[in-house]
């Protein structure tokens, strides 16, 4: 399947929507072990993508090499058209590329006020400016009530809140989020997606979900990129990746296979 050209749920884009991500031949090697081997795609103007595989499978590492945390061994990687292979993640963050972490990071010694802060920093030197746009990033997440509350004082639900608050509140346009519905309660899981998937409308962002909660990535993905020993094994619409006997096989299982 060739994928790149499928809209995200609910979002306004399509094949003629401008790239805002480009990996090209990305791989990373430790020593012997290929952890991830010649990954390439695009990714457009509010697309939303969900990033999936088995355990393993080189969808973490995929990240940090895209964020910035890892160095790639070859390939290269292309935010709005501009080659962002070798530049650090802060830079890569104030360019427009966020993330969040399987852990959220709490800043636990920060408010949440002030943690949101981070990222409005990113695009002013303003503290007032920033201390204004985080206060209104908070209150879009339903947070303006916990603004002066220490980050350690917060439950799940709200640190991975002012995670996305922080990403709001930077401006990016491109998002991976990982994992960030893990540890929730379902009655939680659902609420969280609604959030992100009314932040992703209404900022347009660009989104790539790496998840195992198969029914949220399918509820959120228009598309689907799947990963196995480091490899992408399928690339395309959700329904149609979803039916695909080598996805069934590496990642799905027998059971999916039912229902496809």
């Amino acid at each position: 399947m060739s994928g790149g050209e499928s809209a995200g749920a609910g979002a306004t884009t399509g094949i003629d929507a401008p790239v805002r991500l480009e990996v090209r031949g990305l791989g990373k090697r430790f020593g012997g072990l290929r952890a991830v081997r010649d990954v390439s795609f695009t990714a457009r103007h509010g697309e939303r993508i969900g990033l999936l595989g088995p355990n393993g499978a080189g969808k973490t590492t995929l990240t940090n090499l895209v964020t910035g945390d890892l160095r790639p061994s070859e390939g290269e990687v292309l935010l709005d058209g501009l080659a962002i292979t070798t530049r650090t993640p802060h830079t890569r963050f104030r360019l427009g590329l966020a993330r969040t972490y399987q852990v959220a990071n709490p800043f636990p010694a920060l408010t949440a006020l002030d943690s949101v802060m981070i990222g409005a920093l990113a695009g002013t030197t303003h503290v007032s400016a920033a201390r204004a746009t985080a206060r209104d990033a908070l209150a879009l997440l339903g947070l303006d009530g916990k603004a002066g509350t220490p980050m350690s004082s917060l439950n799940i639900v709200e640190m991975k809140k002012v995670e996305l608050a922080r990403i709001i509140a930077s401006d990016a346009s491109v998002v991976f989020l990982d994992e960030v519905l893990a540890g929730l309660r379902p009655a939680e899981i659902g609420d969280l997606l609604d959030v992100v998937e009314e932040l992703a409308g209404r900022h347009g962002l660009t989104v790539v979900m790496i998840e195992h909660l198969i029914g949220a990535v399918m509820r959120f993905c228009a598309r689907l990129i799947v990963m196995n020993e480091g490899a992408v094994i399928a690339d395309g619409p959700a329904d149609e990746v979803a039916r695909d006997d080598a996805v069934i096989d590496a990642y799905l299982g027998a059971r999916w296979r039912k229902h496809a």
